[in-house]
């Protein structure tokens, strides 16, 4: 198989396992690419159930717009100990998410 066919419908599948529509299942895909590839923090908080999917992409989204090494920072700066999540809401999540990267950006 050619190299850019390489998960060429894999957010299909997201779509079809999820119920989802195809856009979010490109969006899931998304989101799914950065945690590994970019946040493994976030991932982290994500599996041990310190953070929920939504509140993970409100970290993704909040840091789409930085590179790749200035998100795997703000990563480290926000997720990198397990109690910072806790007791937090989606607002100050995101307005942490926020800061960090106005910082580095």
């Amino acid at each position: 198989m050619p190299a850019e066919k390489l998960g060429a419908g894999v957010g299909a599948q997201i779509t079809l396992a999820r119920r989802e529509s195809p856009a979010r299942g490109g969006r899931l895909l998304g989101l799914a690419k950065a945690l590994v590839t970019e946040m493994p923090h976030t991932l982290t908080a994500l599996q041990t159930g310190q953070l929920n999917e939504w509140r993970a992409t409100l970290l993704v989204r909040e840091t789409s717009c930085l590179a790749a090494a200035d998100r795997a920072a703000v990563d480290a700066e926000l997720a990198a100990d397990t109690g910072t999540f806790a007791g937090a809401g989606d607002r100050s999540l995101t307005a942490a998410a926020r800061a960090a990267a106005y910082r580095l950006d």
